[in-house]
C-alpha cells in the first residue's frame, strides 16, 4: 500500500525509508538532504512533504534517463550484431557465387562459427518468445480468474448489503410499531 504524501507534513529519512517514498539508500538520502539544505530537528534530517514530492520527482528523472540509456546500450549492441550477421552473409554470397559449383563452397572456421552462433541465437530467441507467449497467456488466464471472483464477491456484498437494508427497515418498521402502542408517536 503506498503511503500517502502529506505536503505540509514533516518526515525523517528513516519514515522515506520505511514508507518506500524514494528507494534510495540511507546515506544517499542523508547526503541529498545535506545538498539541498532540509532542516535539521534534533540532530535528524528532517524533509517536508513538498520535498519529498520533488525528490521523488527527481528520483523517477533519473530512473527514466537511467533505462533510456540501458535501451540505448541494448540496441546499439543489436545492431552492431545485426551489422556482423549482416557482413557474414555477405561474405557467405559472394564465397558462394565466386565458388566454381553451386553446391559446394569453403567457409572459413570464424565465418562458421558466427554462422552457427546466429543459428543458435535464433532459435533461442524464438523459444524465449515462446515463453513470453506462454507466460503472457497464463497472466490473462489468472487476469479473467480475479475478475470472475471480484464480481462474484461483488454480487455477495450487494446480497448482504440488500438483507442488512431489509432488516434495518424491518426493525425501523417494529420500533415505530412499538411507540405507537406505547403511544409515544403522539408526544412531542
Amino acid at each position: 500500500m503506498e503511503h500517502q504524501i502529506k505536503k505540509d507534513g514533516f518526515y525523517s529519512i528513516d519514515d522515506i525509508i520505511e514508507y518506500k517514498l524514494v528507494p534510495q539508500t540511507q546515506r544517499t538520502i542523508q547526503n541529498y538532504a545535506r545538498k539541498i539544505g532540509v532542516r535539521k530537528i534534533d540532530a535528524t534530517y528532517m524533509f517536508t512533504g513538498y520535498q519529498v514530492l520533488e525528490y521523488q520527482k527527481l528520483n523517477e528523472r533519473r530512473a527514466k534517463k537511467r533505462a533510456q540509456k540501458q535501451e540505448k546500450e541494448k540496441l546499439r549492441l543489436a545492431q552492431k550484431a545485426d551489422q556482423e550477421d549482416i557482413d557474414l552473409i555477405k561474405n557467405n554470397v559472394t564465397n558462394i557465387k565466386e565458388s566454381e559449383s553451386a553446391d559446394t563452397f569453403e567457409l572459413s572456421g570464424e565465418d562458421y562459427d558466427k554462422l552457427q552462433q546466429t543459428v543458435m541465437q535464433n532459435k533461442v530467441n524464438q523459444d524465449r518468445v515462446q515463453t513470453l507467449t506462454k507466460r503472457i497467456t497464463e497472466y490473462q488466464q489468472e487476469i479473467e480468474h480475479y475478475i470472475d471472483e471480484i464480481a462474484q464477491k461483488n454480487g455477495q456484498i450487494n446480497v448482504l448489503l440488500k438483507s442488512v437494508n431489509e432488516h434495518l427497515a424491518n426493525s425501523r418498521e417494529r420500533n415505530f410499531i412499538e411507540a405507537k402502542e406505547k403511544g409515544l408517536d403522539k408526544k412531542q
